[in-house]
């Protein structure tokens, strides 16, 4: 009878610990940057790439403002260009089956505090697609989903570039 009330006090106590941390999410946020790390995007030409910006920070714990004044990571995104060839065809039905995708972007990074964090540099990104038939995500918006994948990326790899730079000058 004590080994059973034994078993289960411990399987309720581990249980009772494990739903208690069901709210935590690691999401990348480092408590070095504060709460009130904010940033501002400026791409008006690129608004694919300044949204997916946007929502990279806003998943590493950036706020992203509105105004250039109030945000201590100031990014310019100066053009983007995305760039489609055609790797192979499909000898029977003559559709695409492979397709290669290119991101040209230059992009310069700022700090209001520490001045330049990342000079004007030019991003390059390719990523190779296959075609399945039956994939029903890419039979009606394959040039969206696609462009969307590598936006993700870009921002991915601007934002901790970012957050880096800005982590390397704040060290005491």
């Amino acid at each position: 009878m004590k080994k059973i009330s034994f078993k289960i006090l411990c399987i309720l106590g581990s249980l009772t610990f494990l739903t208690s941390c069901g709210g935590w999410q690691l999401r990348g946020n480092d408590a070095f940057y504060g709460q009130n790390l904010q940033a501002y995007i400026e791409g008006d030409r690129s608004t694919l790439l300044s949204d997916a910006l946007r929502t990279a920070f806003r998943e590493r714990g950036v706020n992203v403002g509105s105004k250039a004044g109030n945000a201590e990571i100031l990014v310019n995104i100066l053009n983007s260009d995305f760039r489609r060839r055609v790797v192979s065809l499909d000898p029977q039905t003559g559709k695409v089956r492979e397709l290669e995708i290119q991101l040209f972007s230059e992009v310069v990074i700022r700090s209001r505090t520490y001045g330049l964090l990342m000079p004007r540099q030019v991003m390059r990104l390719q990523r190779d697609y296959f075609f399945d038939e039956l994939a029903a995500e890419f039979t009606t918006n394959r040039g969206q989903v696609i462009e969307s994948d590598l936006a993700k990326d870009w921002a991915f790899s601007v934002a901790y570039r970012a957050l880096a730079s800005l982590k390397k000058f704040k060290k005491p």
